[in-house]
Formats: C-alpha cells, structure tokens, sequence
C-alpha cells in the first residue's frame, strides 16, 4: 500500500512567530484485528496513529507523537502535529484508496 502524506507545522527559534508548512509520510505498520498501525517520522518524532474501524473513523484521539530524547536535533525549532489535519488526510487517504 502507498503512504499518505500528512500534514506539520513548525516555528524556528529566531522568528518564532512564523509558522513553517512541512509534511511527512505515514506508512501501514502492520494489521490488528480490525485495522492497522500507521507510523511516520518527522525530525526527532514518531507519529503513530492507530486505526481500530473503518477508514474514514481515524480521530484526533487515534493520534499518539513521541519524542525520541536522545536524537540530537535542533533544538531551536518547535515542532507542532495539527493532530485534526493529519487525522483528515489520512481519512481522505483511506477513502480515496478503498473507494
């Protein structure tokens, strides 16, 4: 299956009040019993979202970001995950795939 990209926001520590548009790719992990795990990854983060129901089902609760402490990235950037967007784009990701 192709991944879905998926929408991120960031700031850099210079000019924190402009927000930069970026994107990642969420990839199928594996099958559960009535759905699948989607992973990406963006700079020191994984993005996880777990779809239990049926495609266009994927909320903003589905959604799980971690941090990966020991990566060494900039850290005068500040990483948002519009967790209602990404949800969307997968959906509309889904529905288009399956439709």
């Amino acid at each position: 299956m192709k991944s879905c990209i998926a929408p991120v926001q960031y700031s850099k520590g210079d000019n924190p009040h402009r927000v930069y548009k970026d994107s990642f790719s969420l990839h199928p992990q594996k099958e559960l019993g009535g759905g699948n795990i989607w992973v990406g990854h963006y700079k020191s983060y994984t993005i996880t979202v777990t779809q239990e129901h049926h495609q266009s089902d994927i909320t903003e609760q589905d959604i799980r970001v971690e941090c990966n402490p020991s990566d060494s990235s900039d850290t005068s950037i500040s990483v948002y995950f519009p967790r209602g967007e990404i949800a969307k784009a997968l959906n509309d990701f889904l529905n288009k795939t399956f439709a």
